[in-house]
């Protein structure tokens, strides 16, 4: 089975600007298959959202641990949150607060805010 990620982007955003085409190279040189998707058109839905932020490790510690992950997965001026349903609440009502851009790898369950953009080789090294 070819591996897959998935780019939730935006192409008006510098590192995002910066980070697909690191990518695109990747999934050209290792030849998995790279999913690119303008989050603000196409949203994560709830359940998405919810994935990514436990692949980001959500929901696996303490409280505290939990609510600086789900704030980290959203833009700096984006309200305060402290739990995955809130996090999910704030990219529900708008979804240009959520950070970017985001890799997944759905089938490994690992996910990563590519900030800055060279963070993409994290999400690629394995496959």
């Amino acid at each position: 089975m070819t591996a897959s990620l998935t780019l939730y982007h935006n192409p008006k955003c510098g590192t995002c600007v910066t980070a697909t085409p690191l990518l695109q190279k990747e999934a050209e040189s290792k030849g998995f298959e790279l999913e690119m998707i303008e989050f603000r058109y196409n949203p994560l839905t709830p359940e998405q959202v919810e994935q990514v932020l436990t692949f980001l490790g959500a929901g696996q510690g303490n409280d505290e641990e939990t609510a600086k992950i789900c704030q980290n997965f959203l833009r700096k001026d984006a309200p305060k949150v402290s739990s995955i349903a809130e996090a999910k609440k704030v990219v529900a009502d708008d979804p240009a607060m959520m950070q970017r851009p985001i890799v997944v790898n759905w089938s490994a369950k690992k996910a990563m805010v590519c900030r800055p953009a060279d963070l993409i080789y994290e999400m690629t090294k394995d496959l």
